[in-house]
């Protein structure tokens, strides 16, 4: 679906009771439209083996771990992401953060 396309779907689900959102390995490089999306249900993520990368992981850091309150488990895996970089994220959230 690439960057575009994800950007595209989280436009429409935002602000939505949206529990799951599940990407991997989709082509996608840019994240960046979760600046300004709200997910008050979410519960569940995934988007392993998508190139997000450290900048990706800031995004998370800063934008959805903020406003999706009920996460339980994200998976950012094979994503490009430096140890450092996910480890932060882990730090931040009491959900189950799986990167490898």
């Amino acid at each position: 679906i690439g960057s575009d396309g994800f950007a595209l779907i989280m436009g429409a689900l935002d602000g939505r009771a949206v529990k799951e959102l599940g990407f991997g390995d989709c082509g996608i490089e840019d994240i960046s439209c979760l600046k300004n999306c709200i997910f008050p249900q979410l519960v569940y993520v995934q988007v392993s083996y998508n190139a997000i990368g450290d900048k990706g992981a800031q995004i998370i850091l800063d934008n959805l771990l903020k406003f999706s309150l009920k996460l339980k488990c994200l998976i950012i895996g094979g994503c490009g992401i430096t140890i450092d970089s996910a480890q932060s994220v882990k730090d931040a959230t009491s959900a189950t953060v799986d990167f490898w």
